[in-house]
């Protein structure tokens, strides 16, 4: 394990990458919301908050907040190659091909961060289609969240009376997808390089 417990300074250096994973994933989840949501009124209150905390960056066309991440992640991966190398922390790339190739595939593996806060959503909504917690603002945010997450499976009949199957298989395909992506990026990455 590279961040040995023995010595203070990997300790130090294992505590700031955490801090900083946390802080990537909260400001990823704030992304999403933003491309989620890029239609929402300006008088949304839950938006306005995603809005101040991303500033300029809620100002990108949608495609552009979508390969932001990915973009982020490999020019992270290939300036920190060199220190990790050094500390022997990463094995050392074969070429700068093989080093690009690398943060190309870690960098996709951001994506499934998602997964957390897609499925949250999901979950929330379907408890507030069966149990009414008021008219919160919050609710309606997790309400069209959700909807614009459901828009992909809608063309599914899913809907059986008054039940609606479509958020359980919304989050089943979420995880399933996650789970099957994570592999699949596992075996790309220790194939390369190509």
């Amino acid at each position: 394990f590279p961040f040995r417990s023995d010595f203070f300074w990997r300790m130090f250096l294992f505590s700031f990458f955490s801090f900083g994973v946390a802080l990537a994933i909260f400001y990823l989840g704030l992304l999403f919301l933003s491309i989620l949501n890029s239609k929402s009124a300006p008088t949304d209150p839950a938006q306005n908050l995603v809005r101040a905390q991303l500033g300029k960056l809620d100002l990108l066309p949608s495609f552009l907040k979508l390969i932001l991440p990915w973009l982020a992640m490999l020019v992270l991966w290939v300036s920190l190659n060199k220190p990790l190398v050094a500390l022997e922390m990463l094995p050392a790339p074969k070429s700068f091909l093989h080093l690009l190739e690398q943060g190309a595939v870690v960098g996709l593996g951001v994506y499934l961060a998602w997964k957390f806060l897609i499925v949250g959503i999901v979950l929330l909504h379907l408890l507030n289609s069966y149990i009414y917690f008021g008219a919160w603002p919050f609710w309606n945010f997790i309400d069209n969240s959700a909807r614009q997450i459901l828009k992909l499976i809608s063309w599914i009949p899913l809907r059986i009376g008054k039940i609606d199957f479509a958020p359980l298989v919304a989050m089943a395909l979420v995880l399933v997808a996650s789970e099957y992506g994570s592999l699949g990026l596992v075996w790309i990455y220790q194939r390369l390089p190509f």
